[in-house]
């Protein structure tokens, strides 16, 4: 069963719950991410492990929980599992959505399984990039990666513990140093941070509720409209999964993956 953070309602079963496990996703604004071992859950409170409860029981949100394979909780609440090995579109622009987007940002999951704490082969969060096009039309690309180090552009890989920040004031862009985590800003568009230990954050501004897509939805306040994949059929350029089952869930990921990104034995 999974529990919306702000009711303490059990919204009765959805994907992701494994065999006696709870899961509790993140106030809205907090994307992706996940916790291992034992002890505070570094913020995430995406999961715990008693039983999963029966519907409609309030629940406390848990101190303490352990998790593994990637939990997603989109802009508007939806949490569900996804354990893809390539890169994803997390987030992008998407007014028009067969058109490309002005800005994208994708979330790069671990190409090879990796044994976790209870002997389970999972997958893990490695990094984020975001491309984000410039008034000359050009295009910034940064690159947070999985060792602490940050890359924007052709420019050299820096260590978060040196890096003294970056900025184009032209468009309002700046990649900051936010206490453990590093942080990209768009002005009046959103901020995505990721704190080099498998979890990235999203907080979308107002001015772009309803018009983005992508793992994390599109963040109009509907969770039940989060599951959108681009279907160049549909009039509206995507196409709802309402209600999907796993393996539906899986498709919308896949539907996602950035081209090229994916390990060649997957």
């Amino acid at each position: 069963m999974c529990v919306h953070h702000h009711r303490g309602i059990c919204r009765g079963p959805m994907n992701g719950c494994g065999r006696n496990e709870m899961q509790v996703p993140n106030p809205p604004g907090l994307a992706i991410g996940l916790c291992r071992g034992r002890g505070n859950p570094r913020n995430t409170g995406i999961c715990c492990r008693p039983l999963c409860p029966e519907p409609n029981v309030t629940v406390p949100t848990p101190t303490s929980g352990d998790c593994e394979d990637p939990r997603f909780v989109s802009i508007d609440g939806h949490i569900f599992h996804y354990e893809g090995k390539c890169t994803y579109t997390l987030l992008r622009e998407c007014e028009h959505p067969h058109q490309r987007p002005w800005f994208v940002v994708y979330v790069e999951h671990t190409g090879e399984k990796v044994l976790d704490t209870h002997g389970n082969w999972k997958t893990y969060v490695k990094g984020a990039i975001a491309e984000i096009d410039t008034n000359d039309g050009g295009k910034h690309t940064i690159h947070f990666l999985s060792h602490g180090h940050v890359k924007i552009n052709d420019g050299p890989e820096i260590d978060m513990d040196t890096f003294k920040g970056w900025e184009d004031s032209s468009i309002g862009l700046r990649v900051t140093k936010m206490k453990k985590r590093l942080a990209i800003t768009l002005d009046g568009h959103f901020t995505v941070s990721y704190n080099r230990k498998e979890n990235v954050f999203v907080e979308l501004e107002d001015k772009l509720k309803g018009k983005v897509c992508g793992m994390m939805g599109d963040g109009d306040g509907d969770p039940n409209n989060d599951f959108q994949m681009l279907d160049p059929f549909m009039p509206s350029g995507l196409r709802v999964l309402e209600n999907p089952t796993k393996a539906e869930i899986d498709r919308f990921g896949d539907s996602w993956v950035k081209p090229g990104s994916c390990p060649q034995n997957k």
